[in-house]
């Protein structure tokens, strides 16, 4: 079971990432814990780690990994302890397009420590006159942001191994750099 756990929003500055606490009630983050420690779970149920390839895609059982993964500036150095003191996710912040994944940090007691990956797209994203809501019988205007979360993690970061686990380079590449591991084949090796 995860413990300690917290979420933060991170979004892509180019040659850094920027994080910012997502402050939840009691309540709510011990169902989010919950439900993040579910889709951990999933992610790594019969797993095969397989070693990171740009040409193969993995098959439904298989994560790629990279081993000694060195995380972004700004990620790096930031734990389930540390993160509680990031600037919180105001309304304002929710609101910008550039936030590129959810972010959950959280430790185990067997394996310490955890960062789990949401990808994050626009439309994850309810902004305030464009949806409505239901509440007593009549549906009513949305007045601040609302974050919509994913079913599923996009990657896992094992900080015990330094470990990057992840299944779609694409999708893991919009929030983390992994252009360093992407090498396009040469004409050469195309028709080898």
């Amino acid at each position: 079971m995860l413990t300690n756990f917290h979420l933060t929003g991170l979004f892509n500055r180019g040659d850094h990432v920027e994080l910012h606490h997502i402050r939840l009630q009691q309540s709510l983050q011990n169902a989010q814990a919950a439900m993040w420690n579910r889709q951990l779970m999933d992610f790594i149920k019969e797993m095969d780690a397989i070693d990171f390839d740009a040409g193969y895609t993995p098959e439904g059982h298989e994560r790629f990994k990279l081993d000694d993964f060195e995380l972004p500036k700004g990620l790096d150095g930031e734990n389930s302890n540390s993160v509680t003191n990031l600037p919180p996710l105001a309304e304002k912040d929710a609101g910008r397009d550039a936030l590129q994944a959810l972010v959950a940090f959280a430790r185990t007691e067997k394996a310490g420590e955890f960062i789990l990956f949401q990808n994050f797209i626009p439309s994850h994203l309810i902004k305030p006159g464009r949806s409505l809501f239901l509440s007593k019988d009549t549906y009513r205007e949305l007045n601040t942001p609302l974050i919509v979360l994913d079913t599923k993690l996009a990657a896992v970061y094992v900080a015990k191994k330094r470990r990057l686990l992840f299944s779609n380079f694409r999708i893991t590449n919009t929030f983390l750099p992994l252009h360093d591991y992407y090498q396009e084949a040469s004409e050469e090796e195309i028709m080898s």
